[in-house]
């Protein structure tokens, strides 16, 4: 008998590299060229915490990924999140509190939103809004 949990597990993954599907022809040939601002993906984190912080580390695994702002409202999820990333061999992400300041970011291609659960809905609308992928 299938569980609750794992059904939503299975379904999660399912519906995350469906999601990821429409950036393979970007992934695809990155390691074979120098890659150009176009071809490079910017990303911020918003929600620093479990599950947004397991999406944005996968997510640079891709070698034309660069995680630009992370932003939280805890200040001490920011700063081990940012010492993470730098041990992880990036750069020191730009820190942020207010997650429409990095929607507002023109630099910025794409967001993961990782927030709890009672709370992506308006950076997830403003983000499309501002034309970026979520």
């Amino acid at each position: 008998m299938l569980k609750r949990r794992d059904f939503i597990k299975t379904t999660a993954a399912g519906t995350a590299s469906l999601g990821l599907a429409g950036t393979l022809p970007l992934f695809a040939g990155a390691g074979k060229r120098v890659l150009g601002s176009n071809d490079r993906v910017t990303l911020a984190l918003i929600g620093a915490h479990n599950m947004g912080w397991g999406d944005l580390t996968d997510l640079l695994k891709q070698p034309n990924v660069v995680c630009k702002t992370l932003c939280d409202v805890d200040d001490y999820v920011l700063s081990e999140r940012a010492k993470d990333l730098v041990e992880l061999g990036h750069p020191k992400p730009v820190l942020e509190k207010d997650y429409r300041k990095v929607i507002g970011d023109k630099d910025v291609d794409a967001v993961v939103v990782g927030t709890p659960d009672h709370w992506p809905c308006l950076p997830v609308v403003e983000a499309c809004e501002a034309g970026k992928h979520v």
